[in-house]
């Protein structure tokens, strides 16, 4: 999946570069980072919807 593509591309890369490449990984896994939060905040609280669905069903 993407996401471990460019974890993938990360690591390999990470200190080989010249300073603003490094630069831009920093910004990258900043922006990976940003999004695995989202996802994660989204999954907790569809999760959470879930779990009142199931409670206003009376399970």
């Amino acid at each position: 999946d993407v996401l471990h593509k460019r974890w993938a591309w990360m690591e390999e890369g990470r200190g080989e570069e010249s300073g603003n490449l490094c630069k831009t990984q920093e910004n990258r896994q900043g922006d990976i980072f940003t999004k695995t939060e989202t996802f994660r905040k989204l999954i907790r609280d569809r999760h959470i919807r879930e779990i009142s669905k199931v409670g206003e069903k009376g399970w």
